[in-house]
């Protein structure tokens, strides 16, 4: 289901407690309890403390959830991803709806890129869902109201001006960026960081007890560790050659 944690209804949050903590449930009409062993991943779009401070949601259950936190910023704010997630969702949907689809025009994903997605990744998931369906893929990014392009990050204080070179008129050749595995690589590298990270601040760095909550053994998290120095140093040293 796509239900966010924060909208469950009071009566359905406290039954789910009751499964968390006694690892037991009876089905609707049911008299014979059943045993379960579960893990909860649970997401919600709100300020979840707020909804506990307000008693939207249950203190309890919060608690009970909150084991392992992970942030993940709205899509503007990880506007690279965006070609990665256009690829998953056009072959995910394609084989739900029977339909192949050609790929997204460059000049398309360059305009999805520049948008703003007030609807996060649901409405960038709908929209290639809609563009499976329909097939046209001028009618599908006519549906990007909001055309103006992210303002890039503000530049620090008393930071003067770039001035921008003249544009030439001579022809640049394209240079080679990263592809879409690079980045769905760095992505998926850059979030298994944060959460090595957060489950050793809740641990105190406590690395045989955050390898049991990773599910990953004591060795693999050392490694990993060690891989992750590597890279800091390494881009350090990056830093101060510049």
């Amino acid at each position: 289901s796509d239900l966010e944690i924060s909208e469950m209804h009071p009566s359905l949050q406290a039954k789910l407690l009751h499964v968390l903590q006694d690892g037991t449930f009876s089905r609707l009409g049911g008299k014979r309890e059943i045993s379960v062993d579960v893990r909860v991943i649970a997401a919600t779009n709100k300020h979840i403390e707020e909804a506990v401070e307000n008693g939207q949601f249950r203190e309890d259950l919060f608690y009970r959830l909150n084991v392992i936190t992970l942030y993940i910023p709205p899509l503007r704010e990880r506007r690279e991803e965006i070609p990665v997630l256009l690829t998953y969702f056009l072959q995910r949907y394609s084989e739900v709806y029977g339909k192949t689809p050609p790929p997204f025009s460059e000049p398309a994903v360059e305009k999805m890129i520049g948008y703003a997605w007030p609807g996060n990744i649901r409405e960038l998931e709908n929209l290639v869902k809609r563009y499976v369906i329909v097939g046209n893929e001028a009618q599908i990014v006519r549906e990007l109201t909001n055309t103006r392009p992210l303002r890039s990050r503000p530049e620090p204080p008393n930071t003067p001006p770039v001035k921008q070179p003249a544009p030439s008129r001579t022809r640049t050749e394209p240079q080679d960026g990263p592809s879409l595995l690079e980045i769905g690589r760095r992505a998926a590298a850059a979030a298994e960081h944060e959460a090595i990270e957060r489950v050793l601040q809740q641990t105190r760095w406590n690395r045989r007890q955050a390898a049991k909550i990773l599910k990953i053994s004591y060795k693999a998290l050392l490694n990993k560790l060690k891989a992750m120095e590597e890279a800091r140093s390494a881009q350090e040293a990056g830093q101060e050659t510049t």
